[in-house]
């Protein structure tokens, strides 16, 4: 994974068998054969940001005299050299066989962990290279901002105090009499209705559904009667509504 962010393709193909089958989050579908990766992975776009992968954890889930098979997560983080960084939760399974006597992956699935875990199993094959490459200019585009965001106060239902950028907060969405926030780094709930937490937000927070607020900033495509926000989150948008906010996120 070092060598993918850091854009070696040859050292990343080296651990690949030749006919490995590559399922990835950064492409939108499946990859076979070490042509396919290199030709895809050359037309990802280079930033100069420093990163770092931490926590990572991984657990073997089979073996046998010639094959071992793996799943686990690690943790991502970029930084800009101006205070601001992001911190990206990946998913990660292999199946690693002998070849020649050294071990080679012969299948990997490599993805986020959404927001909206539902969505998570069939989201690479709805999606197109290109949605993926918005996502991810998206990511390095935040690490390009200079100025910070305003910053909300905010206390939890257990009554401890956050203290948030705006940007930080991807949607809320409404539990009963309570709300939650789906921030970058995980959700915080809150024992205030979401109408009450809509006037607290600034006003690029989108009312889309009687459930749901989303961070307009962060919305990478409108579909029939849904929104798709950077991450994976998927929002109902309820069909009386759908023009209106079609046309009030300028996708007309």
């Amino acid at each position: 994974m070092e060598a993918i962010y850091s854009h070696d393709v040859d050292t990343f193909l080296e651990w690949l068998d030749d006919q490995i089958l590559w399922i990835s989050s950064l492409t939108g579908y499946a990859l076979s054969g070490h042509d396919s990766i290199r030709k895809v992975m050359k037309r990802m776009p280079v930033h100069e940001y420093s990163w770092k992968i931490s926590d990572e954890q991984y657990t073997i889930v089979a073996e046998d005299a010639c094959s071992c098979t793996a799943s686990g997560s690690y943790t991502l983080n970029l930084f800009n050299g101006k205070n601001i960084s992001l911190t990206l939760v990946q998913q990660l399974s292999f199946r690693f066989i002998l070849v020649n006597g050294f071990p080679k992956v012969a299948y990997m699935h490599h993805s986020n962990i959404w927001a909206d875990k539902k969505y998570d199993d069939i989201f690479f094959r709805n999606r197109t290279f290109d949605l993926y490459l918005r996502m991810y200019q998206w990511t390095y585009g935040k690490l390009q901002q200079k100025e910070k965001e305003k910053c909300l106060t905010i206390r939890d239902t257990s009554g401890i105090t956050h203290i948030l950028a705006d940007n930080e907060i991807l949607y809320v969405s409404a539990k009963k009499n309570q709300t939650i926030l789906h921030c970058l780094k995980g959700c915080i709930e809150i024992a205030t209705g979401i109408s009450k937490t809509a006037t607290m937000l600034p006003k690029h927070f989108l009312r889309v559904h009687r459930s749901y607020l989303v961070n307009t900033d962060y919305v990478i495509e409108i579909g029939r009667y849904y929104i798709m926000l950077a991450g994976g989150a998927r929002i109902p948008v309820p069909a009386r509504q759908y023009s209106a906010i079609k046309k009030e996120l300028g996708s007309d």
